[in-house]
């Protein structure tokens, strides 16, 4: 039996289908709450808890040999803050994994995780592995970069803003940062694989796509898929943490959170032949799988974003 945290979020659905149509025994990890999210459809296993509740973590991983934990935060929420989602949340769930005897421990991390990084997101992440590292399970860390796909933190997000804000564009920094970015089904492709690959067992691995792309690239070809052109303003970082500090007056739920900005201070891209070789597929193009993005109301879905209370979790 798999256990997935995070099973209903971005990357967990498209993992949870992939495993489902391996034919492998999944049980999904979900918060109590009154309505319950929309699981993949087949035979999905579910167990209730919250990442503070240590004994209700415990009885989700009765008779599970492999837990793959997914779920991290880009901001506050009623679970916590971010860095206590990363850091804590991790921690209560390597425990509990650990007493119930897990065997194997799946992480999905982010390319420079560091315990001893001078950028929050980053050193949350970096101590969440360190807990996985340390726990006497056999091990796998993913460390993705920029993940997108439908229903994603970041192409949506620009596609919202682009469509909303006219003329001139605001862009973080120089735009000459780079990311790797790599499809959601790439990366559910790669957590699938390291079930039973035993050259992955105690590896902490980067992945990423097969192009290091600056953000001004990922602009340019987000851009075209929603058929606008906006010219850019290129706002210093130290600037645009001012701003997204100060949007937290004008918005109930923010578009952008400080952490996210964090991304923007490193390159973001590791090995272009760390997939092929660990996992044997060559992973998608991004320039090639935006057709998501060509749809109406992304005006309206920035509107209803911004001015919905925060989300639960």
């Amino acid at each position: 039996m798999v256990l997935v945290t995070g099973g209903t979020g971005f990357v967990g659905r498209a993992l949870v289908r992939r495993l489902l149509a391996a034919e492998v025994p999944v049980r999904c990890l979900l918060r109590p709450a009154g309505r319950r999210p929309p699981l993949p459809p087949g035979n999905v296993h579910v167990a209730t808890s919250t990442l503070r509740d240590l004994p209700a973590l415990r009885v989700a991983m009765q008779d599970v040999d492999t837990v793959i934990h997914l779920i991290g935060a880009w901001r506050d929420s009623a679970e916590g803050t971010a860095e206590w989602v990363n850091r804590q949340g991790t921690l209560n769930v390597v425990e509990a994994a650990v007493e119930a005897g897990v065997q194997r421990f799946v992480y999905l991390s982010h390319i420079h995780a560091d315990r001893n990084s001078a950028y929050p997101l980053l050193r949350s992440k970096g101590a969440a592995e360190e807990a996985v590292r340390a726990s006497g399970m056999a091990y796998t860390i993913l460390q993705a970069s920029l993940i997108y796909g439908p229903g994603d933190h970041f192409t949506t997000l620009l596609a919202m803003l682009l469509k909303t804000i006219p003329l001139v564009f605001p862009v973080v920094g120089t735009g000459k940062t780079r990311f790797q970015p790599i499809h959601v089904d790439d990366v559910a492709r790669c957590l699938a694989g390291c079930l039973g690959a035993y050259h992955l067992e105690n590896v902490t691995l980067p992945i990423g796509g097969p192009e290091h792309l600056a953000y001004d690239e990922i602009l340019d070809a987000v851009m075209a898929a929603l058929g606008v052109r906006r010219a850019r303003l290129y706002v210093r970082l130290p600037t645009m943490r001012v701003l997204v500090r100060l949007s937290r007056w004008l918005f109930p739920h923010p578009p952008v959170s400080p952490l996210q900005l964090d991304l923007f201070a490193i390159d973001n891209t590791t090995d272009l032949g760390n997939v092929p070789r660990n996992f044997d597929f060559e992973p998608r193009r991004f320039a090639r799988h935006l057709d998501y993005l060509k749809r109406p109301g992304w005006r309206r879905d920035f509107f209803s974003r911004v001015t919905a209370h925060p989300p639960a979790g």
